[in-house]
């Protein structure tokens, strides 16, 4: 079961995007962008924080203020991939934005797994995949 548990969280961030990206575009359109990205990562940390208080977390929290400046850059991403997602959808729809969006995570990932970290090698199979990756968000977007 151990193995199993980081799939079924990868699968469950998979439905979590489709979610929350079709809520906070519905709320984007009702209020702003802007204003669908504030609250939506308000929730967030009000959430958050619930159990970082009642895990006594509180005092471990201090140490983010011990790293480097670019590991707390995060933030600014989320809160990136939240608005432009709102801004997206009503003009691409849910499925060609997170076609795009899934697309564009692959390739990225693949080119720091193969060529920056070295986890992967370029090999047949990567290039194929790359390809078919390609090929299938030019059939969803066309």
């Amino acid at each position: 079961m151990k193995e199993l548990l980081p799939y079924i969280f990868a699968i469950l961030v998979g439905l979590f995007t489709t979610a929350e990206s079709y809520i906070s575009s519905e709320l984007g359109e009702i209020t702003t962008p802007s204003i669908a990205t504030f609250y939506n990562l308000f929730i967030g940390v009000i959430i958050f924080s619930i159990p970082l208080m009642l895990n006594s977390n509180v005092a471990k929290s201090s140490e983010v203020f011990k790293t480097k400046p670019l590991l707390l850059t995060g933030g600014i991403f989320g809160a990136l991939i939240i608005y432009l997602t709102a801004k997206s959808i009503p003009s691409l729809g849910i499925t060609v934005t997170l076609t795009l969006v899934i697309a564009s995570q692959i390739l990225s990932s693949f080119y720091l797994d193969t060529f920056i970290y070295k986890f992967r090698p370029l090999g047949i199979n990567e290039i194929i995949g790359v390809l078919f990756t390609l090929v299938g968000v030019w059939f969803i977007v066309k």
